[in-house]
């Protein structure tokens, strides 16, 4: 008879364990699948919509709504950025490469070698980077897919 008692235990205990270990594996796999997303979701083009930084909202003219960041699968991409300095809306492009470490992105600017380090949130429609900056400064760009 104590020979069953004891096979009874180690099944509760086995059972408990095994339980552990399924909800542990869960854990980890949904939060790696979570950061993987982020990662898929900015791969496309994003349309800017609006701007803000520490002094208020950005008056962006049709010039600047024009501006377009563009993702790729291979962690570059680029800025059609357009502006309007002379009363002529003129167009630049901009190649980068990007890396993603959970909340943030780095971008590298293969032109002038400067690395910007932005912390972001994207949906699989919207795409958001801030830019802190020196003395509590920051400059906040939203984006929308196109």
């Amino acid at each position: 008879m104590p020979k069953r008692k004891k096979s009874k235990k180690m099944k509760k205990i086995t059972f408990l364990i095994a339980i552990i270990l399924g909800i542990i594996t869960f854990s980890c796999s949904s939060e790696n699948n979570e950061n993987k997303n982020n990662e898929i979701t900015i791969i496309g083009q994003w349309k800017l919509t609006s701007g803000s930084s520490d002094e208020g909202e950005y008056q962006l003219n049709e010039c600047s709504l024009q501006n377009i960041i563009k993702f790729n699968n291979d962690l570059t991409g680029n800025t059609d950025e357009h502006s309007d300095d002379t009363g002529n809306c003129l167009n630049s492009i901009n190649n980068f490469t990007y890396e993603i470490n959970n909340i943030e992105i780095v971008f590298h600017n293969t032109q002038d070698n400067e690395t910007t380090t932005a912390t972001y949130s994207a949906t699989e429609t919207t795409f958001t980077y801030t830019i802190n900056g020196t003395n509590n400064t920051f400059d906040t760009l939203n984006w929308i897919k196109i």
